[in-house]
């Protein structure tokens, strides 16, 4: 919405998508039909401005080629009269060709026309009502507002926009319970709302065996937090990568994906490639259950996507297997550049979540890897330059998990293969290779 838009805190979001092509793009509002003292008459093949305001801050403002066909019987009174005949619902005139409505380029109107030959038709708008696109577009999360249903107009599009708002309200349309909403900021809860709507939307208009899930990562006062979202049921709330296996779960329990099909995933927002890859690699590595890599599918995503901005993930490189020893290690092998690779690896039961622990070692090679001369130093200052990213990465998983001792001895190795060099590598915090590392070590 052109110069009007509120500033929301950036945010990463992880679209999952069964059986469809790519996530579709930002949709245009939703528009709330102003009432009118006086019906609108429009003579055959003529049209008329109705004023209005707009419902979705976070949609685009729709313009001449963007067609409404969608008034909700719940939230919709707006009647049409065609010459001398009975009086129908906006609905019905829509549905049989009577009438046509189309936005202007201006979020303060719509443009409704008469596509009659000879019979000029009455509009007659005795309340606010909604009015949507198309019948694909979700509207239960407009049903609490006392500004649809007025007879006059006594707000305005701020009051409007405050309303949609109001934080019980998105709550309660996204199916959350006051122990999840324990220390979640107020103001979030409306662009939950929009990502719900969002992907209620996408899931409505992908055809037949296409399901879409949203997966939200903002960084706020609780930390790194990943939201769910599925456009239906209730949103899963999930505190760090170490609780990504909830949502991991939730996605197989309500996924109505096909077998053998991959689950295709657009991902953007707020942070970097590494963190991306974390994200990835640990959804990928929790979806199992027991450490079985479920393979994901990650494409770009399209321009507009997400509908609040920031920048996308092109999908990385495919993920190498996670391999399982008989005595609980779990190891990864990550390319390094064209200079060879690093093999990290973790035991199970060193930490809450070993998947966590495992990306985050192996977002430590990657970290490295995009250091600016990378590609040039000694093998050996390149491994002691890896070394230090993972005891980095290590310690910040070990701090979103509440983890405040020390690691098991042999828990956590690298085996760098470093333009023809090799070493191995037995972590332990007492011999942290950085300097930022051995601080954290020493200050515990």
């Amino acid at each position: 919405m052109p110069n009007l838009r509120f500033t929301v805190q950036a945010a990463l979001l992880i679209a999952v998508v069964f059986g469809c092509p790519a996530v579709t793009a930002a949709a245009p509002q939703r528009m709330l039909l102003l009432p009118s003292l006086q019906a609108i008459t429009i003579l055959p093949g003529g049209q008329s401005h109705i004023r209005a305001m707009c419902l979705d801050y976070y949609a685009d403002t729709p313009d001449f080629s963007d067609k409404f066909t969608y008034a909700p019987a719940k939230l919709n009174s707006v009647t049409v009269q065609e010459g001398t005949g009975p009086t129908m619902s906006l609905q019905t005139a829509l549905d049989l060709g009577i009438v046509v409505v189309r936005g202007t380029g201006d979020y303060s109107e719509v443009l409704i026309g008469n596509r009659t030959l000879d019979k000029a038709v009455k509009v007659t708008v005795s309340k606010s009502s909604v009015l949507a696109p198309d019948a694909a577009y979700v509207t239960s999360d407009l049903e609490p507002l006392a500004q649809i249903g007025a007879s006059t107009v006594d707000f305005d599009q701020v009051d409007l926009w405050d309303a949609r708002q109001d934080p019980e309200a998105a709550a309660r349309y996204l199916g959350l319970s006051s122990t999840a909403l324990d220390g979640l900021p107020s103001f979030v809860l409306p662009a939950m709302a929009a990502f719900q709507n969002f992907v209620a939307y996408h899931n409505r208009t992908v055809g037949p065996g296409g399901q879409a899930f949203a997966i939200r990562r903002i960084h706020g006062a609780r930390g790194v937090e990943y939201q769910l979202f599925d456009g239906e049921k209730g949103v899963i709330l999930a505190l760090g990568n170490h609780n990504l296996d909830s949502i991991a779960k939730a996605i197989s329990e309500r996924t109505n994906r096909l077998p053998g099909e991959a689950a295709r995933i657009v991902l953007g927002g707020d942070g970097d490639e590494a963190d991306f890859e974390a994200a990835k690699m640990t959804l990928e590595t929790s979806a199992g259950g027991d450490g079985t890599m479920v393979p994901f599918s990650f494409i770009p995503a399209p321009p507009d996507f997400p509908p609040m901005g920031g920048t996308n993930f092109d999908g990385g490189s495919p993920a190498s297997p996670v391999v399982a020893h008989s005595d609980g290690r779990r190891e990864r092998t990550v390319p390094f550049l064209d200079r060879g690779f690093v093999v990290v690896s973790t035991v199970v039961g060193t930490i809450k979540s070993w998947p966590a622990l495992l990306a985050a070692m192996a977002t430590g090679v990657n970290r490295a890897a995009k250091v600016p001369n990378a590609s040039s130093m000694s093998a050996a200052d390149a491994i002691a330059m890896i070394e230090d990213n993972v005891d980095e990465e290590i310690q910040r998983e070990k701090d979103a998990q509440g983890v405040t001792g020390k690691l098991p001895p042999n828990s956590t190795t690298t085996e760098s293969h470093i333009s023809g060099a090799i070493k191995n590598r037995v972590y332990s915090e007492m011999s942290f290779g950085s300097d930022k590392a051995r601080q954290l070590a020493s200050s515990r």
